[in-house]
């Protein structure tokens, strides 16, 4: 299955994948390890809404492989985040 971006290009990712963060959970680190692995082209973000009413964040993404590897590649973008502000204070 191909998917399409409405202005028609081709996205590469394609199995789509919904990440539900509880309210207060996702820090800014997460946001950027997600934006990381769409700069790498492993993710496709989609849409990122906050219920206002619940503070519930719903990330959906389309992802060039399961779900459970885009979830260890976000760790380990989120660990390398967090390692290179910590190297960036410390200079």
């Amino acid at each position: 299955m191909e998917v399409y971006d409405p202005d028609g290009t081709k996205v590469t990712p394609y199995i789509p994948c919904v990440d539900i963060w509880p309210p207060e959970t996702i820090t800014e680190a997460s946001i950027h390890a997600y934006k990381r692995l769409e700069k790498r082209g492993e993710i496709k973000i989609q849409s990122i809404p906050v219920n206002r009413r619940t503070g519930v964040v719903t990330v959906r993404y389309l992802a060039d492989c399961p779900q459970q590897w885009i979830i260890a590649r976000l760790k380990k973008a989120k660990r390398d985040i967090i390692a290179e502000c910590s190297e960036q204070i410390k200079v």
